[in-house]
């Protein structure tokens, strides 16, 4: 003890106990509270309901982005990511989903959005259903595809085999 009081002072000492604290992921526990309370808390009740927030370090710098897929409506859902910038959070990007089947998954290494969407015609249940793509390109997500929902190109298939 007595070659780190001549080699390090009180305030270095403090200063590595904050850095030590902010690397714990501490600070995650607080920024995960902020992200809540923007998106709304009565959004994020649990995993069950389809609300999520994952935590991923998009842009290389070593700080952690947060993605939020959340319900909202009866049926409808959204995907917010959130990036901290001198320590306010700052929305980089927002969708929505008029289905609850938002996701966020990493494909072929990219992290990606997906956003189900759907007509409505003639009604919920059958109406004809696709997914937005969103990719990660190292700056945003951008948009990079529009696909049939995979049953409905079951469908499809069944009547072009004549089943």
């Amino acid at each position: 003890m007595m070659l780190l009081n001549s080699c390090v002072t009180k305030k270095e000492i403090s200063g590595l106990i904050l850095l030590v604290f902010l690397l714990s992921g501490c600070a995650t526990n607080q920024q995960l509270g902020v992200i809540k309370s923007l998106i709304g808390d009565e959004n994020m009740q649990s995993a069950s309901d389809g609300a999520h927030i994952d935590e991923i370090d998009l842009d290389s710098d070593g700080q952690q982005e947060f993605v939020a897929t959340y319900p909202a409506g009866a049926h409808g859902s959204w995907a917010q990511v959130f990036k901290f910038v001198d320590g306010k959070p700052l929305s980089i990007f927002e969708g929505f989903s008029n289905t609850p089947n938002t996701e966020f998954r990493v494909i072929e290494d990219a992290p990606t959005i997906i956003l189900e969407q759907s007509d409505y015609e003639p009604d919920y249940v059958s109406g004809h259903r696709y997914k937005e793509f969103y990719r990660w390109d190292g700056k945003a997500f951008t948009f990079a595809r529009k696909q049939d929902s995979v049953a409905e190109q079951i469908s499809k298939a069944a009547d072009l085999s004549g089943n």
